[in-house]
Order: structure tokens, then C-alpha cells, then sequence
């Protein structure tokens, strides 16, 4: 199995940062209109939902472990994968964040992709996901840390 991350620093305190992350209406405004719905519990189910270049999608995961405010690890199935949701092959996605002075150091890493090529193409949907997210805490003023 292949693994790929991809890291940003982004000059806003790890609260505002994990905040982002964690919450639905926030992920809502950088991550492509996508609705979530978890409860952020260890083993409790995600649904992650919208439409993305006319296609409505819904797509799957489960909590494996969230440790705020430093990190979380999902399991993830993409509807667009065209495969069978099986635990197995669902991709894992991990959140790592670290302070750095006055910014985060954000990292995403996503394991267990059945190819080199489907590593790559995670890496660089993170990039651009991570980039928003970076845009919208940057431009928006955050309470002192």
C-alpha cells in the first residue's frame, strides 16, 4: 500500500486551525462545499456529502482516534472511487498539527492507496483543500491564542 502527505503552515494558533478541521460549518467554506456529518467519537461513523463539478456525491468514513487539539485519523471511502466500500479498502487519513511560533505546521497524510498513482492524486486534492483552508483562516481575524 502507498501513503503520500501533504503539509502547510498556516499562520493562525492551532485552536483556530483545529477548530477549522472539526467543524462542519467551517469545512463547509474550504473543503469544495463538502457537508459532514460526524460526532468526532472514536468508531463513530462519517458522511460526508455534497455535489462537486455537477456530480452529488456521498461519501463514507469512521473516527479512528481524535486527540484534540493535535490530532485525528478517519477511515475514508470516495463514491467517486467507482469501488466497493470495504473496510479494507478504505483510504486513512491523519491530521497532525504542531505549533510554530505564531502558526500551525498542518500535515495530512493518506495510507493505505492501492497505487502510487491514486497516493499522488490524494496528495494534490489535499494541497488544493489545505490552500483554502489557509486562505480562510489568514484572511479572517483570530481570537488571541
Amino acid at each position: 500500500m502507498h501513503e503520500k502527505s501533504a503539509t502547510l503552515l498556516i499562520k493562525a494558533p492551532r485552536a483556530a486551525v483545529w477548530e477549522a478541521l472539526t467543524s462542519p460549518p467551517i469545512i463547509e467554506r474550504y473543503f469544495f462545499g463538502t457537508v459532514l456529518k460526524t460526532d468526532w467519537r472514536v468508531a463513530s461513523p462519517m458522511l460526508f456529502s455534497g455535489t462537486y463539478q455537477g456530480r452529488t456525491y456521498e461519501d463514507h468514513g469512521t473516527v479512528l482516534t481524535f486527540a484534540p487539539p493535535t490530532s485525528l485519523s478517519y477511515s475514508y471511502w470516495s463514491s467517486f472511487s467507482e469501488t466497493e466500500d470495504r473496510p479494507d479498502t478504505r483510504l486513512i487519513v491523519g491530521y497532525f498539527l504542531e505549533d510554530d511560533g505564531e502558526s500551525t505546521h498542518l500535515t495530512v497524510t493518506t495510507s493505505n492507496c492501492a497505487t502510487e498513482e491514486q497516493a499522488q492524486h490524494s496528495v494534490e486534492t489535499w494541497q488544493v483543500v489545505l490552500n483554502g483552508l489557509k486562505a480562510l483562516l489568514e484572511t479572517t481575524p483570530q481570537p488571541p491564542a
